[in-house]
């Protein structure tokens, strides 16, 4: 074999080694957008969270997501109270009993803060629950948010 048979043999093989190499890597390289990204969004979803109470640009008070209960206060206490959505029905409607902590937070419609002293029995309320609730009937949950929404129903 000559030197010119020599010096295109070592070019022809060595592209392919670095080739073979190159594409190991890229491959190495091109699976982590997709556990970077997954994680990212992994990360967000669980900063998202359970629907909660937020303030606005304005100061304007933001509840996200759908009240996990809305329905009329009809026992009360002051630590818990029950929520049914259909107070005359004995069996079938949501009800929940709601348990009141140092971190529930009370608004009126308008977003303005109230007290445990300004619950009714009677009053129409929205409830976010601050994690899970237990599945019995009714339920029970611990309030993170609670918004009267009016009197009592007609």
């Amino acid at each position: 074999m000559n030197t010119l048979e020599k010096t295109a043999s070592s070019l022809a093989s060595g592209p392919r080694c670095r080739r073979t190499d190159m594409s190991r890597r890229a491959r190495a390289l091109a699976g982590f957008p997709g556990w970077a990204v997954t994680l990212v969004l992994l990360a967000w979803s669980c900063a998202a969270g359970r629907p909660a109470a937020g303030e606005a640009g304005d100061g304007a008070r933001v509840l996200r997501g759908p009240a996990d209960i809305r329905g009329s206060i009809t026992r009360l206490d002051d630590r818990q109270l029950l929520v049914e959505e259909n107070p005359g029905e004995e069996t079938g409607s949501p009800k929940a009993w709601v348990r009141l902590t140092a971190t529930t937070e009370i608004l009126d419609a308008a977003g303005k803060s109230l007290g445990v002293t300004d619950l009714r029995k009677g009053q129409i309320v929205a409830v976010w629950f601050d994690g899970p609730a237990a599945e019995s009937y009714p339920l029970q949950a611990k309030a993170r948010t609670i918004v009267v929404e009016g009197g009592s129903r007609p």
